[in-house]
């Protein structure tokens, strides 16, 4: 047995007549297990936190973003397409036209980061669909008005809900 738990068992249940040194033993390894538990528990609960909001920002977001050292396109992307399907490692990749707009719905209005992709490259946000609250993920001409993907918090700013009609003005 081990020399170190030998002694703290001669402590923990010595035999006294002093019965509150006992009592604060007994006291101080409950505090320590209740310590270590709720440690173990917080520990827990944080890293699986950290795992979705991983998910979450890494499923949403690109690994690597490229956009125009000036101006809102790039130059020629034709060769910045070469260079990423030669790397091999590539899994995915769209385009993309991103600019600030701001929303408008009724009198409800946010400032918001407008992403526009090409008909063709809407495969490739294979995704997108699993972070959808509420509606489906359509993007085209529904009528004479085209169908938008509003996040979470614009949505939530613009009182917006699935079929409402939304002003978008680029600034």
């Amino acid at each position: 047995m081990n020399y170190a738990f030998k002694i703290s068992l001669r402590y923990v249940f010595a035999k006294r007549n002093f019965n509150f040194i006992s009592v604060v033993s007994i006291a101080s390894i409950i505090g320590i297990i209740t310590g270590a538990a709720s440690l173990i528990a917080v520990m827990s609960i944080f890293k699986g936190f950290r795992e979705f909001t991983e998910k979450q920002l890494v499923g949403f977001e690109p690994h690597l973003k490229i956009v125009a050292a000036r101006g809102e396109w790039i130059e020629r992307p034709v060769l910045v397409e070469r260079a990423l399907d030669n790397l091999g490692s590539v899994k995915s990749r769209s385009k993309s036209l991103e600019i600030k707009s701001v929303a408008l719905n009724g009198s409800a209005m946010s400032v918001c980061r407008l992403e526009a992709f090409p008909q063709s490259e809407l495969a490739t946000l294979e995704g997108l669909s699993n972070y959808l609250a509420n509606g489906s993920f359509y993007l085209g001409k529904i009528g004479s008005l085209y169908s938008v993907v509003l996040g979470v918090g614009v949505a939530d700013r613009l009182k917006a809900d699935v079929g409402d009609t939304i002003e978008i003005a680029s600034l």
